[in-house]
């Protein structure tokens, strides 16, 4: 065990160097330190890579987790299925979702009322022009010139 580690219950988990806490998403010194560090690792012949200690430590990845590597313009990030969990979570209660849900209702109502009211300018244009069969047929033959 390293002043890194601490033995639990659940065997050896990470703890943060700060405060001697686990790491959470809620740990912000911890994680944002992190973010700022990059860490190297090489490829083996078999394509395979190491996790950096100080990498499994932040993210709380235990041997055995389930890991994504997502490709986003040129750079992978290795994403946990905690994060994952996290995001969908957040999308299904409400989230930073909320908000946006509210102004595409509003704008879809703004959309309508406009829709509304081109077919009632519409409506009082045909109105306001009236004519009868006769007038409608003398007025195509003057434009035509064939009156």
């Amino acid at each position: 065990m390293n002043e890194a580690t601490r033995e639990d219950a659940g065997g050896l988990q990470p703890i943060c160097r700060c405060c001697k806490s686990p790491p959470s998403s809620l740990h912000l010194p911890y994680i944002q330190f992190m973010a700022d560090v990059g860490f190297d690792a090489k490829i083996s012949s078999e394509s395979r890579v190491v996790v950096p200690r100080e990498v499994r430590e932040a993210l709380s990845i235990q041997p055995g987790d389930r890991v994504r590597f997502v490709i986003d313009d040129g750079e992978v990030k290795l994403v946990t299925t905690r994060s994952m969990l996290n995001a969908v979570w957040a999308n299904n209660h409400g989230g930073d979702a909320g908000d946006s849900v509210v102004a595409v209702r509003r704008q879809r109502a703004a959309d309508a009322a406009l829709g509304q009211a081109k077919w009632e300018r519409v409506g009082a244009a045909v109105a306001a022009e009236i004519r009868s069969d006769e007038q409608i047929e003398s007025d195509l033959l003057a434009a035509l010139g064939l009156d």
